[in-house]
């Protein structure tokens, strides 16, 4: 199943791009990146904070046309195998509220979440980029990537 959300742009031929590199059993989930729409544009794929294995962080100094194993990614745009839905717990999507100490989670999250509980294996693929409509612009690779220079220059300093 493809899934695109509906403030997302993801290439005209992002099912290509995404069927190529899945496998029923190996990657039935691929997903395409795409960008936070609030500063700091951190990019949609996410791994275990190494620090903190309770919770997950952006990963940044991604490469393009790269498949990453992920432990969470943006739903913006994904191809997902039919037979996942059937292993994963419901509700595949919910909303936990975010507290002070405690990381919440959005629907796209609480889905990954899902998916980790299931051992279902997430992929994504950064060769398939989606824009993802904000305020007052569309995010994409070249802002993320230009607003995460200026923090990683200002951090150096």
């Amino acid at each position: 199943m493809l899934w695109v959300e509906d403030d997302s742009v993801p290439p005209a031929n992002a099912f290509e791009l995404l069927r190529q590199h899945a496998d029923p059993v190996e990657k039935p989930v691929m997903h395409g990146i795409s960008f936070d729409r609030m500063m700091p544009h951190d990019p949609s794929i996410w791994k275990v904070d190494p620090e903190d294995n309770k919770r997950i962080v952006p990963i940044h100094g991604w490469q393009d046309n790269t498949l990453y194993r992920v432990a969470h990614s943006g739903t913006c745009v994904m191809l997902v195998h039919t037979s996942v839905w059937e292993r994963l717990k419901r509700p595949w999507f919910r909303m936990q509220p975010f507290e002070p100490g405690v990381q919440g989670m959005i629907p796209c999250m609480s889905l990954s979440h899902r998916m980790r509980q299931a051992d279902v294996p997430i992929w994504a693929y950064t060769g398939c980029v989606a824009g993802h409509i904000g305020e007052p612009v569309e995010v994409n690779a070249e802002i993320s990537r230009g607003i995460h220079a200026q923090i990683e220059a200002r951090v150096q300093k």
